[in-house]
């Protein structure tokens, strides 16, 4: 390859001498007119380039596909920035800008961790697609979360793997989130939302705390050194 490059260069080199030796008037007057067209063509080339480009961006920022699969691509360049925006309904992720769904029940943003393996998952209940929020981390850790449904055997939550991190400040883990959590997670597909959901917790300080989800949307909420229960009264 290297071979056939210098065979080229050499003999355009040896055809450049060959024609200047034989008309040296017309040769530079050859080589100021190429120059020169190269030139003219190089700055219509950039003139293209730039105006094609101003075209593209707009197109993508005014499709809310494009966009999105744009701003994954850049974030997904930066480590430990954002790198995911899954939205999900009835425990499913979903892709929201397909044309067909025009609702979720909440979204999980995802980022690496800046100083562990790890990828942070935010849960977030704002129902604004074009909204990304972020958060600190949490000191509080459960020695056990289950879910039970109706008569089954309880499963085991791990809101803290090698994998990911739930553990945020302002997380809220509620029905819908658990029924995410054991369909993509423990891969239990079939769970239908009018069965009967249980949660059991016991927290650091060894407290237990059982409940049962209904249509009041019961859930708890991580804060930095604590979290609490909203819907629900212990």
């Amino acid at each position: 390859m290297i071979n056939e490059i210098l065979n080229s260069i050499l003999t355009a080199v040896l055809i450049a001498d060959v024609v200047e030796r034989r008309f040296p008037s017309g040769f530079q007057s050859f080589v100021v007119e190429i120059s020169y067209n190269c030139i003219y063509l190089f700055s219509k080339l950039q003139i293209f380039i730039s105006n094609s480009n101003e075209k593209l961006n707009n197109m993508i920022d005014n499709n809310h596909t494009l966009l999105k699969i744009k701003n994954d691509i850049k974030n997904l360049l930066k480590p430990g920035i954002l790198i995911a925006h899954e939205f999900i309904k009835d425990g499913k992720p979903i892709d929201l800008f397909n044309g067909t769904e025009t609702d979720y029940d909440f979204s999980i943003v995802s980022w690496t961790d800046e100083t562990n393996n790890y990828i942070n998952k935010k849960l977030d209940y704002d129902r604004d697609p074009h909204t990304v929020s972020l958060s600190t981390a949490s000191d509080m850790k459960f020695i056990l979360i289950e879910i039970k449904i109706g008569d089954t055997d309880p499963y085991k939550i791990d809101l803290k793997t090698d994998k990911f991190n739930y553990y945020l400040v302002e997380n809220k883990f509620n029905k819908q989130f658990f029924i995410f959590y054991l369909q993509n997670y423990l891969e239990i597909k079939e769970i239908k939302y009018d069965e009967k959901i249980y949660l059991k917790i016991i927290d650091q300080d060894v407290n237990t705390f059982e409940m049962e989800f209904t249509d009041k949307n019961e859930s708890f909420v991580l804060e930095k050194n604590g979290y609490k229960f909203i819907n629900y009264l212990i």
